[in-house]
């Protein structure tokens, strides 16, 4: 038998239960890698080797860019949305010609106006929160047809 004399706490369920998103953490430097990852994608467009999974990575970054500016005044977020809705509409234009020529392509001034969303999506990140972030990365990836590996490897 015990030697605590005091009586115990009574159980609360609403104490202990919390309607929290899921919270991810990542470092710095894993932080820097998110950001710069995409850009070997990007090169592997330049370079004439991309494949689904290039195409989808940027797709990701750019969906995740326009999520997160919805956390900013109308002001601040208009020429990012309209830079980054641009890049879409490129990247609309890339699965096209991927669906006719058979190849994944991309010309340099694509590439280039798509390093500037990359940018603009950076900055975004810089200035939103990880609790900001995360239901941008999950319908950012909802969003994504990931069947492109099977049917347009």
């Amino acid at each position: 038998m015990a030697n605590n004399k005091k009586p115990r706490k009574a159980y609360n369920p609403h104490k202990t239960q919390y309607k929290r998103p899921p919270c991810f953490r990542y470092t710095k430097e894993e932080g820097e890698e998110l950001k710069t990852r995409v850009h070997m994608h990007l090169d592997c467009f330049a370079h004439q080797k991309a494949t689904a999974g290039d195409y989808l990575a940027l797709r990701f970054r750019i969906e995740v860019g326009l999520k997160l500016l919805t956390h900013f005044q109308y002001q601040d977020a208009v020429a990012s949305w309209k830079v980054l809705k641009e890049g879409s509409d490129i990247l609309d234009k890339v699965r096209e010609r991927r669906d006719n020529l058979g190849r994944w392509a991309m010309g340099d001034p694509e590439v280039t106006h798509l390093r500037t969303c990359l940018f603009h999506v950076e900055e975004a990140q810089d200035k939103t929160t990880r609790v900001e972030q995360m239901p941008a990365f999950i319908d950012a990836n909802k969003t994504l047809e990931h069947s492109l590996f099977t049917t347009h490897p």
